[in-house]
């Protein structure tokens, strides 16, 4: 299997356990909850995106010996915690985005309260889902639980997203921007790594695990960050599915302002480096050397 395959087969296998997730409870043809909260919920979290962060849970299982259906719910509480800051990164008290993904952002289609509710619901649930995981024991669901608040709350990507915007229209240092891009971009896609390492061991992992998850994962999502800044240069609304020209607008302070084109990608270059180093601590298999050519898919995308 190819590593587009992988990809497309591991977003089919959590678009259709999202929609599970999603959907509201009844009870005697009576809803427990809004319908319009949920219908907004899975308005912002299905049919888009690459579930790039989905992928790495899954696929960081399965390259540490474990199945992909362990990861399944942690993948999806990833996607959740994942659309729930898009929907308040478009807020117009944020970065006032109209679209996303090729379709009005979610307080354009249902209102911003109704869209700041349904980023809270996406939120919390997360949580919900992953203590629900009965695919790992109760101790994996602890460990899985306390990674997410810690690297998506405010000593992670909610903390970057403060930093972006205390960073807005200032010439931030490189140690600044590192930090912030760290905190808001990487800390989920780490996230996501340590997640699917944790499904796939009964065992509590060891701290060379941990470390190989969490570097990989920070490596990688430095990289991905810096192209989504050159695309923001260089890319189309119409590909990109997202407002372009935003950085230079807002003026926002990015490895791009600070190094210049060139010098960007060669920090890229570099963090991708340490990233395949990373995955070298990994038993050899198919599923690491997917992991491989995701490294590469993320230098060279153009969406």
């Amino acid at each position: 299997m190819s590593f587009s395959e992988r990809l497309a087969l591991h977003a089919e296998m959590t678009e259709k356990r999202l929609k599970e997730l999603l959907t509201p409870v009844s009870h005697n043809g009576t809803y427990l909850c809004s319908p319009r909260l949920y219908e907004a919920m899975r308005y912002a979290t299905l049919g888009g995106g690459k579930r790039l962060r989905a992928f790495l849970a899954l696929q960081f299982c399965l390259a540490n010996g474990g199945s992909a259906e362990n990861a399944l719910d942690y993948a999806c509480a990833i996607e959740m915690t994942h659309a729930f800051s898009l929907v308040h990164d478009d807020l117009p008290a944020m970065d006032d985005d109209d679209m996303r993904r090729g379709k009005p952002s979610a307080h354009m289609k249902y209102g911003e309260a109704t869209a700041i509710l349904a980023g809270d619901a996406l939120a919390i649930d997360a949580f919900r889902v992953i203590a629900g995981n009965k695919k790992c024991t109760s101790a994996q669901n602890a460990e899985a639980a306390n990674c997410l608040a810690w690297l998506a709350g405010g000593y992670g990507m909610c903390g970057g997203q403060q930093l972006d915007l205390d960073g807005e229209g200032k010439t931030l240092s490189e140690r600044e921007i590192s930090l912030l891009v760290e905190r808001k971009t990487c800390d989920l896609i780490a996230a996501a790594c340590y997640l699917g390492a944790v499904a796939a061991s009964k065992k509590q992992l060891t701290s060379d695990e941990r470390a190989t998850a969490l570097t990989f994962g920070t490596e990688l999502g430095f990289a991905f960050q810096i192209t989504d800044d050159l695309l923001d240069i260089h890319s189309t609304p119409e590909k990109l599915g997202k407002t372009v020209g935003k950085d230079e607008k807002e003026q926002k302070s990015t490895y791009v302002s600070l190094l210049g084109e060139e010098g960007a990608r060669k920090k890229a270059e570099d963090c991708i480096c340490i990233a395949k180093q990373q995955l070298e601590k990994l038993p050899e298999s198919v599923y690491r050397e997917e992991l491989f050519e995701l490294c590469d898919f993320v230098l060279t995308r153009d969406h």
